[in-house]
């Protein structure tokens, strides 16, 4: 559940031919974005890991899963392996 305070983003994803939108925290957000990036370049977790210098997969699943509030080196770490910008990423 989210807090009351807490800052939502509007994103979507598509499920089965349709496009769900849902609200998410800006953890949340990143972590949809790092997967709709990631699928619509068709990149490997290797490829992303050699591409941007991280030294294991764990910090790209808890990104994908919202669990991690990025850092700024992670997320330049994170551009890179995805071959994008900041502002694709981020909700603002």
């Amino acid at each position: 559940m989210k807090k009351e305070t807490e800052k939502l983003f509007k994103t979507y994803y598509v499920k089965n031919g349709y496009t769900h939108f849902i609200d998410v925290n800006y953890k949340e957000y990143i972590g949809f974005r790092f997967v709709q990036i990631k699928n619509e370049k068709n990149l490997s977790y290797e490829t992303i890991i050699k591409r941007g210098g991280f030294s294991n997969a764990s910090i790209l699943t808890r990104i994908k899963n919202g669990k991690h509030a990025i850092q700024t080196d992670n997320l330049y770490k994170l551009c890179k392996g995805l071959g994008c910008k900041s502002s694709e990423l981020l909700p603002f």
